[in-house]
């Protein structure tokens, strides 16, 4: 048996259980965002090989039960800010560069720029951030097979890299444990209280073809190459990322979610001495 220790730094969990709608908090974690954490961990630190291999073995684990704090309806917000946003102001400064280079007075219009890029003059549009905020900070999902021992460092290094679960201001520490807290949240069959997302074999694949991460660098840095070209050479390398790239610039797409898994709760009668 062993688990995996997640500790929401802020006492509160930022994350959308609609998606994109981000009406609905999420809590507790489900097990696919938790996957997804550490996959992108391992995408942004160098993918390790040991790592990776780890990741693999993980998605063919059975769903985790959790151990967590279940009394959350009331403790369910969503809280509206106002921001500056960034798309007018890019849309302005490609203008002005388009004139620059054409040799028109783009100075004026540069300034007025500058000026509207800063935060107080942007036009600000609402964005909405689903607060859950438990009474138990911490959360643990628990697997009944052991941990290999060949797996145990790869695992906790991971762990370590982790630095947030949803929201990027939603901070975590997460760990190994050999002693995990007993679940009170556990996967079932057939008709169940909760839904939660979970992963599976392939996920890690299927994240990594969404990510596109590799397409779209090769993209950027051979575009890159044909701008600062000139000539003959210009025209080769023009002609390589049409035929490289025929629908143009790659792109990063969300994950969908994966798997879905029924979840029942169970309380835990304290043990009494029979007299």
């Amino acid at each position: 048996m062993f688990g995996l220790g997640i500790r929401y730094l802020m006492g509160w969990a930022m994350a959308a259980a609609d998606g994109a709608g981000k009406r609905r908090a999420e809590w507790p974690p489900h097990p696919d965002r938790v996957f997804m954490a550490l996959a992108a961990a391992w995408f942004e630190t160098g993918r390790d090989a040991a790592e990776g291999e780890m990741l693999k073995w993980l998605e063919g684990c059975s769903p985790p039960r959790l151990a967590t704090s279940l009394d959350m309806t009331q403790f369910r917000s969503v809280v509206t800010h106002y921001v500056p946003v960034n798309d007018s102001g890019m849309a302005k400064a490609k203008t002005v560069e388009g004139k620059l280079k054409s040799g028109k007075d783009g100075l004026k219009d540069l300034k007025e720029m500058g000026m509207s890029l800063l935060p107080e003059l942007r036009p600000r549009q609402p964005r909405s951030y689903p607060v859950a905020i438990p009474r138990d900070a911490v959360v643990h999902l628990t697997w009944e097979q052991p941990l290999p021992e060949r797996h145990r460092s790869a695992l906790a290094s991971l762990c370590g890299k982790v630095v947030s679960l949803g929201h990027s201001a939603s901070l975590v520490q997460m760990w190994v444990t050999d002693h995990p807290p007993q679940a009170n949240l556990v996967p079932v069959s057939g008709m169940a209280e909760h839904r939660l997302r979970v992963f599976g074999e392939g996920r890690l694949a299927y994240l990594e073809t969404r990510y596109n991460r590799d397409r779209y660098i090769a993209y950027v840095e051979l575009e890159e190459e044909v701008k600062n070209a000139k000539g003959k050479t210009k025209s080769t390398l023009k002609q390589r990322l049409e035929e490289e790239f025929p629908e143009g610039k790659p792109v990063s797409l969300r994950p969908e979610p994966g798997l879905w898994q029924g979840y029942s709760s169970r309380t835990f009668e304290p043990e009494t001495e029979a007299p």
